[in-house]
């Protein structure tokens, strides 16, 4: 199973591993400044283009990740609760349902969730 990535945004200050590759760490810094600055670019280019999806997918990836109703889902999903659905405006846990999306964290709480 993979280590989570670690909460840092770009600009961070984080400690370097004593076994940490600096040579390495140098080009990554580099893609993300690259990947910044095609991001904010106005021409229409491949690269910025795809730099602008990029940044898109880690936006919504942050965006899943610090969501408190997201990540009552992804509990309940790793709890065996499946699915977890909205069907016609009312949330599917297993074989409960729900009206709010605020129930199903009230039910994800009482399952051990923290959030």
């Amino acid at each position: 199973m993979k280590r989570p990535l670690p909460d840092y945004q770009i600009g961070d200050v984080m400690p370097v591993p004593a076994d940490a590759d600096m040579a390495l760490a140098e080009i990554q810094m580099k893609k993300r400044g690259l990947l910044a600055g095609n991001a904010k670019s106005k021409r229409h280019s491949f690269a910025g283009l795809a730099a602008k999806r990029i940044m898109a997918g880690l936006a919504e990836a942050e965006r899943i990740r610090t969501d408190p109703f997201e990540r009552a889902q992804t509990f309940l999903r790793r709890k065996g609760f499946v699915p977890v659905c909205a069907i016609e405006r009312r949330f599917r846990v297993g074989r409960h349902t729900f009206a709010k999306q605020a129930e199903v964290i009230e039910f994800a709480k009482s399952k051990g969730f923290e959030g």
